[in-house]
This record gives structure tokens, C-alpha cells and sequence, in this order.
């Protein structure tokens, strides 16, 4: 005889047949979750932006497909989850696989919050286990990667959860399986061992069972990192006790707070459940929930997903990093010289936002995109925002990104000996991140280094996401030694500089031996040309202005007429000789600007609000309202 279903109950679907009704209500609420989280992490936090620059975070991993990187990451306690973590956060590069792996580290830790409450409260939680998985979405939502951590605790809290399913009673068994235990995860995880440690205690404390074992949980807490760590594996008393915690140097000092309060979650909710102070749904009492009738059980079952998303959204929104996000996006935008996509980034991009860099990436976008003379102003500029001296560079607030920054625009512009070493400089800080070794296989490729080009192309061939790229360059050296087919190698070694120079030579110095170089270097012009105008040098300005023949513009560049009318104003007697660089149209225009900054007098305030909406992206506002202009 077929066995009946009870009436009034609907047919179960056959993929979640032997789940009772209230089972199958929490995994389907847990997959709207994760659905939902992964399409945020995809779409809107977008995880390739982290892998894309380092110094955003400086917990983002190195990672080599060698043994002998393995081995070294082996050596000493955490290196599994660090090895392990390094190769996911690898494939940040593709989007959508690393918002699976962010999703995959949340889930993890949602189940570890749900089996320490199973073990420790005998309940099922309603939301709590939901918290780990929202505070992470919070952190990616400012871009740090809190992979390696997540990945450390999730470790220590799974550890713990076997430790208080283990059905032994006597206490040397549980604590022979403590100690057992205690060695993986410590080998594991590193530091998180304190966690597993604590919760271990935690549970020994709250069952009733011995106390005394609770004590030595806490000791072994304390006493396993110094024996195992410091004796055995030698290390630094900072990292036998802190490595892969939130606090420790190679940490994101950023996300630490935010991820310290993580961890005391944990033996938070751990004491919580098994002092019944937060409310959770009882195993032993599921006839109370079928009881109710079938409107209010679904209703309450809504309201349930309902709070989840609505908090869950609510921190996303909150926590959400858009002006990072933005900055990530110039910076990706450079790096894969998507040009028009950086200039629309950029246009959104608050004004306190910008900086230097910013300067730097927008003005290349500018140049490649022809529109450097033409809409330059319309974004805010610095006297320094196009090509700065090395010199400079220490004493700029983000040092290691501008070396590598200052770079790719002198690579452009055809300074390859200094754009090499600056490459170097930021590989030294920063490690061989992938970016940075094809920075410097460029250089050396332009100069002609081919065997140390081969030794780099070597070291990227280890390497998870390029090793295809470097595979495919060794192969173009193989058939053609020199690259005397490499369009871009033989584009630069026209431009290249051989001339070795004596010390660091200033942004002028810089462009002008470029363009003694080779006369045709358009990037070199414009960028003189821009320099001048952004220092309020009118003079040298207009003594190269009439190169524009030599480059076969179609029309004088816009800010280009508007600093010559500038310059003829001033100049009586030199009117007649820039004329021709004059449109009549922009002699209007400089009129009517001067007509609406007239009335202001001495105000430069109120002239420059009265100004702004119309003329705020003219070289006459700029030359007017900024510090080199007040000067000239």
C-alpha cells in the first residue's frame, strides 16, 4: 500500500522531499539571500576593482602557481588559509566568479553562526546567523578584501562546532580530541586558533559539563601559539599569536575595527544562545508552529524575509563606497585604456575626491581622446595635474601609487628609462603584482632587453591570470627577438630618450627634450602646451603656439585660442601677430566673461559664482580664479 501524505498539507516537490515545511521555508529564504548578495557583490560592488589596484587594500595576496610558493606559504601556521585565500582572490579579475567566491566565504561563515546556536542553545536562529554574511557585504561594500579573514574565522568556528558535536562525555577523551584539534587548526587558520579556543570554553562553560576544561580551553588558547608557534615554527611573538586576526601589520587596518567586532560575535552569540537571551525557534517545539493557521504562518514566514532583506539592503546602501568605487573605476579605466569610460567616471566624481592621480588618469584620457585642448577645463586642474618630477614624489600622500601612476604617463609620452625605474620603485614597495611586472616588461622590452625581458615573462608565466598573456609574449620573442613587429614597442622607440640624464629634470625640461627628440611627439606638445597653461605661463605659451601647423589640427584647440586672446589682451603691441589664432567667436566670449566679471569688482567671490555656470570650463575662468592666475 502507498503511503499517504497527510491531508491539508501540499504535495512536497521532490527536490526538497524528507525536509519538513519550516526546513524548506529557511533554504529557500537562505537562497533568495545569497542570490540577491551575489548579484550586489557582481554587479554593483564589482571585485575586479580590488584586484585592479592593490594599495586600495593592503591585504590583497600575491599568489604563484609554484611549488615552491606553496612550500613557503606551508612553512608556518595559517599559510593553508593563505594559500588558499590567495589563489581565490585571483579570480577577482573575473567578476562574477569573484562575487561567487565573496558569496561562498558569507555562506560559510551564516553556517558556522547557525551550528554554533544549534550546538551550544539546541535552537534553530531566525536572523542571527544572517549578521556575518551582511557585515562582510559592508566591508566589500568599501573595498577591502576580508577574504583571508573571513576564511580564518569560518575555520576556527566550523573546528569549534565539531569539537561540541563530538558525543564524548569523559573528559580526558574530549580533551585528547581538543588538543587534536587545537593542532590543525592552529596549523590552519594561525591566529584564529584565540577564536576556536574561546568558543571551545564558551561551550564547556554553558552544558554543564566540566569547568575545569573550559580553564584549559582559555590556557591552551594562550600557551599553543607560543609552543607551537614561537618554538617550533619560530616566529615573531606578533605573528604566532596575531597572524590572520584583525589587528596584525600585514591586515587591512581599515576593515579591522568592523572585522574585530566579527570575531567577538562569535562567543557573543555563542553565550546568547545558551543563556536563552535572544529569541530563537525551539527544535523541540515544531507543533506550535504548525498549529497556527496557514494565513498567519505564511505572514509571519514573509515578515521574516522580508526584515532580512530590508536590513541586508539597508547596510548595503549605507555602507556602499560609491566615491571608491568611482576612483577604482578611473583607475581599472587607465589600466585597460578605456578612455571614454574614465572621462564619464570622472565627471561624477565629487570634487573632494579628486587629487593628483586623478589629474594624471583624466588628462591621458583627454590627450588620447583628442580633447585635451578642447575640454580641459571643463574638469578641475592642478599646475602639477599632467607630468611631475620624481622628485616630488615623496612627499605626496599616496607615494607608492603615484610611482607606478607617474609611470604609465611617462611610458606614453616616451620617457621609458624613467618610466622603468619608477616601475621598479613601486615593485619593491607593492611585490610582483601582475600589473606592475608588465609595466616593467614594456620598458625593457622598448630598450631592447630581451633576456631580461624573458626572466620577467617567466615570472608571470606563475602567475594565475596572466600566465596566458606571458606565454603568448614569449612565443612573439621567439619568432621575432627584437619586436620589430610590436607597433606600440616600435611607437616608444621612436620616442625614447637615449640621453642619459643627471638628476631628476623639471615637467618643462621633461616635455622639451621629448619633443627635441622627435618633433612629431603630439603628446609631448600637448602636454607642454597644457603645462604652460595650467602655470599661468602665457609667454611660453604662446612662444610655441605656432606649432599647431607642424601637428595638422583642423581648428586652434579651444583653450588654446582662449589663453592667446588672454595673451593679446595683455600684449598691445602683439595683437596682430596672434590674430590668426583667434576665432572671432571666442573674441566675443572673452568679451562677455570680462562684461560679467566687471560689475564684481574686488569680489572675486561673487565673480566667480557669477561666472562659474557659464564659464566654468573656459581657460578665462580658470586663468582668472586659480592660484596662477592670481600670480600672473
Amino acid at each position: 500500500m502507498s503511503q499517504q501524505r497527510p491531508l491539508g498539507l501540499p504535495p512536497t516537490p521532490a527536490l526538497l522531499s524528507g525536509f519538513s515545511r519550516q526546513e524548506v521555508h529557511l533554504r529557500v529564504r537562505c537562497f533568495v539571500f545569497f542570490i540577491l548578495f551575489w548579484l550586489h557583490v557582481w554587479r554593483v560592488i564589482d571585485p575586479s576593482l580590488i584586484y585592479c589596484r592593490p594599495w586600495m587594500t593592503t591585504t590583497f595576496p600575491i599568489f604563484r602557481t609554484t611549488r615552491a610558493f606553496l612550500g613557503e606559504l606551508l612553512a608556518y601556521p595559517g599559510g593553508v588559509v593563505e594559500y588558499v585565500s590567495a589563489f581565490l582572490c585571483q579570480l577577482y579579475y573575473y567578476p562574477w566568479l569573484g562575487a561567487l567566491i565573496v558569496t561562498a566565504a558569507a555562506g560559510l561563515l551564516c553556517l558556522a553562526t547557525w551550528l554554533v546556536v544549534a550546538s551550544v542553545g539546541g535552537a534553530r536562529p531566525r536572523f542571527v546567523h544572517f549578521v556575518p554574511p551582511v557585515v562582510l557585504l559592508g566591508l566589500y561594500n568599501r573595498y577591502s578584501n576580508a577574504l583571508p579573514i573571513a576564511l580564518a574565522q569560518a575555520t576556527a568556528v566550523l573546528a569549534a562546532c565539531a569539537y561540541m558535536r563530538v558525543a564524548l562525555r569523559r573528559g580526558g577523551s574530549r580533551l585528547i580530541v581538543f588538543l587534536a584539534l587545537s593542532a590543525v587548526v592552529y596549523y590552519v587558520a594561525g591566529g584564529a586558533y584565540l577564536l576556536f579556543a574561546v568558543l571551545c570554553a564558551v561551550f564547556e562553560f554553558l552544558t554543564g559539563r566540566r569547568a575545569v576544561l573550559g580553564v584549559v580551553c582559555l590556557v591552551g588558547g594562550a600557551v599553543v601559539p607560543c609552543v607551537v608557534g614561537m618554538l617550533l615554527f619560530h616566529l615573531r611573538i606578533t605573528d604566532a599569536y596575531w597572524r590572520l586576526l584583525p589587528y596584525h601589520q600585514d591586515g587591512d587596518l581599515r576593515a579591522a575595527p568592523v572585522l574585530a567586532a566579527l570575531w567577538l560575535f562569535y562567543p557573543a552569540v555563542a553565550f546568547a544562545a545558551g543563556a536563552g537571551w535572544i529569541p530563537f525557534r525551539r527544535r523541540g517545539a515544531p507543533s506550535a508552529v504548525v498549529a497556527q493557521p496557514e494565513g498567519q504562518g505564511v505572514l509571519r514566514r514573509a515578515l521574516e524575509v522580508a526584515v532580512v532583506l530590508i536590513v541586508g539592503g539597508l547596510v548595503a546602501y549605507v555602507s556602499f563606497g560609491g566615491e571608491w568605487r568611482r576612483l577604482l573605476r578611473i583607475e581599472w579605466c587607465a589600466q585597460h585604456k578605456k578612455w571614454d569610460r574614465l572621462l564619464e567616471e570622472a565627471g561624477r566624481l565629487p570634487l573632494r575626491r579628486y587629487n593628483m592621480m586623478v589629474n594624471w588618469d583624466v588628462n591621458r584620457a583627454l590627450f588620447h581622446t583628442g580633447r585635451l585642448g578642447r575640454d580641459m577645463c571643463s574638469f578641475p586642474q592642478h599646475p602639477v595635474g599632467l607630468v611631475q618630477s620624481g622628485k616630488a614624489l615623496p612627499t605626496l600622500r599616496m607615494p607608492v601609487r603615484a610611482w607606478l601612476d607617474l609611470s604609465e604617463v611617462l611610458m606614453d609620452l616616451g620617457r621609458v628609462n624613467e618610466a622603468e625605474h619608477m616601475a621598479c620603485e613601486a615593485l619593491e614597495t607593492l611585490g610582483d603584482h601582475p600589473y606592475i611586472l608588465q609595466r616593467v616588461v614594456t620598458a625593457r622590452a622598448v630598450k631592447g632587453g630581451t633576456e631580461a625581458v624573458r626572466i620577467l615573462l617567466g615570472a608571470l608565466r606563475e602567475d594565475l591570470v596572466w600566465r596566458r598573456w606571458a606565454g603568448e609574449y614569449l612565443r612573439r620573442l621567439e619568432k621575432d627577438p627584437d619586436l620589430s613587429e610590436d607597433q606600440e614597442v616600435q611607437r616608444l622607440r621612436g620616442l625614447m630618450v637615449e640621453a642619459d640624464v643627471a638628476g631628476w629634470l623639471t615637467p618643462e625640461e621633461i616635455l622639451v627634450q621629448l619633443l627635441e627628440r622627435n618633433s612629431q611627439n603630439k603628446m609631448a606638445f600637448e602636454y607642454l602646451m597644457a603645462h604652460y597653461l595650467l602655470t599661468g605661463d602665457l609667454k611660453g605659451f604662446v612662444r610655441n603656439i605656432g606649432r599647431v601647423d607642424e601637428f595638422g589640427y583642423a581648428e586652434v584647440p579651444r583653450i588654446y585660442q582662449e589663453a592667446v586672446a588672454l595673451y593679446a589682451a595683455g600684449a598691445a603691441g602683439e595683437v596682430d601677430q596672434y590674430h590668426r589664432f583667434i576665432s572671432w567667436e571666442t573674441l566675443q566670449r572673452h568679451s562677455a566673461f570680462q562684461k560679467t566679471i566687471y560689475p564684481y569688482g574686488a569680489d572675486r567671490r561673487g565673480a566667480k559664482q557669477a561666472a562659474t555656470a557659464e564659464y566654468g570650463n573656459t581657460y578665462f575662468f580658470y586663468y582668472t580664479f586659480s592660484p596662477v592666475g592670481m600670480e600672473g
